[in-house]
């Protein structure tokens, strides 16, 4: 529980990177859009590389595998990143039900995420 305000980034960041990978991938139906939550997803496995990797190198417990300067074990070591990766799953997920639910309802929902060229005439 304390861990708990921690926990709220991770999904609002799969949230959007997987409204990224919607407007790149192009996923405009229901049915495509079944590429964009796996594309955030795998964005914070590749997180938790870099986690793994830092802790690793420099040893700077981004994992949160020490506590006191004494190595936790078994699922108190694992705590953060299943809780990084289920945030991630659950936050892609949510999107991915209200954006559907929002196309759903007006199509031209989907235009504010495009790009626009600017003029300065306009």
């Amino acid at each position: 529980m304390r861990h708990l305000p921690g926990r709220c980034l991770p999904l609002l960041l799969h949230a959007l990177l997987f409204g990224l990978a919607w407007a790149i991938l192009g996923c405009f139906k229901f049915k495509k859009s079944c590429t964009g939550w796996p594309f955030a997803i795998f964005c914070g496995v590749l997180w938790e590389c870099y986690e793994f990797t830092c802790d690793g190198l420099f040893a700077m417990n981004l994992q949160r595998y020490l506590s006191a300067g004494r190595a936790l074990a078994g699922r108190a070591a694992l705590l953060d990143t299943m809780g990084d990766l289920i945030a991630g799953l659950v936050g892609s997920l949510l999107f991915s039900c209200w954006s559907y639910w929002r196309l759903k309802n007006d199509r031209s929902w989907l235009k504010t995420f495009f790009f626009k060229k600017y003029s300065p005439d306009d």
